[in-house]
């Protein structure tokens, strides 16, 4: 795919988002809106990136209590350093309950592109976070190749 068709698609991209933010979907409630028994708790940041070409940033504040995951916070940055780079947006995200059990799972993944040469490479950055009622979490993280 040549940069022009990925600029392109991202426009696209853009346009359909600018639609479906209009439908009037009630944007998510932020940690400093949402109320907590005890003081919210906030993972580390998952930090990836390619030194003069990009880097993402992802990580959640959430809150616990009585036994369950109450509510969750994702946030999610990225940064351009480079004029041949594009982001591509937030290509995956997931937010939710784990079933059967009291943990709750924190997905993203962003997509990114840049020219290389006489091609484009592009590549998706992600994080995971599975987060317990007892203030404890797992993280995962990794940049996949797109092909």
């Amino acid at each position: 795919m040549t940069f022009k068709r990925v600029m392109a698609a991202l426009a696209g991209c853009a346009a359909v988002c600018s639609a479906v933010s209009a439908t009037g979907f009630p944007p998510a409630a932020s940690a400093q809106e949402r109320t907590c028994a005890s003081t919210p708790l906030r993972t580390e940041r998952v930090e990836l990136g390619e030194p003069g070409s990009w880097r993402y940033t992802f990580g959640v504040t959430w809150c616990a209590g009585n036994g369950a995951v109450l509510w969750a916070d994702p946030e999610t940055t990225y940064e351009l350093h480079s004029a041949d780079c594009a982001w591509l947006g937030n290509l995956e995200e997931y937010s939710g309950p784990l079933p059967g059990n009291a943990a709750w799972r924190e997905f993203n993944m962003n997509g990114f592109a840049c020219r290389r040469g006489g091609g484009v490479e592009a590549v998706n950055p992600w994080g995971e976070f599975i987060l317990r009622p007892d203030g404890t979490y797992q993280v995962r993280s990794g940049v996949e190749a797109d092909s």
